[in-house]
């Protein structure tokens, strides 16, 4: 989904749901990119929660190493300044486990 898609689906979740949670951040330190998250309340589904990340897409994994007795091994991610990758995830609300499920990328028509 591109970003121009989530503006517009998360703009029509505001307008037709009471939203209960709204994030908007940086992944982390270490990963670039950014991350939005938004929870409401869905008639006749429940709760659900809509997570939009978008990131450099990863390029290689450097291994860096040393065949040396007590010499610990790095590992570095290496990402793509010009390439992005965007992606959705769907979550409904289990009251009786009470924790989050991802819903299956089938069932979103979105």
């Amino acid at each position: 989904m591109t970003r121009e898609k989530w503006l517009i689906t998360l703009e029509k979740i505001r307008k037709q749901f009471q939203i209960d949670n709204e994030e908007h951040g940086p992944l982390g330190e270490e990963i670039p990119g950014e991350k939005w998250l938004v929870e409401f309340e869905a008639p006749g589904m429940g709760k659900i929660k809509m997570e939009w990340v978008e990131k450099p897409r990863l390029k290689e994994v450097k291994t860096t190493y040393a065949n040396r007795i007590g010499s610990t091994t790095k590992v570095t991610n290496v990402y793509d300044e010009n390439e992005m990758v965007n992606y959705l995830n769907v979550f409904k609300w289990n009251e009786r486990e009470q924790a989050w499920e991802k819903l299956a990328n089938e069932f979103m028509n979105l």
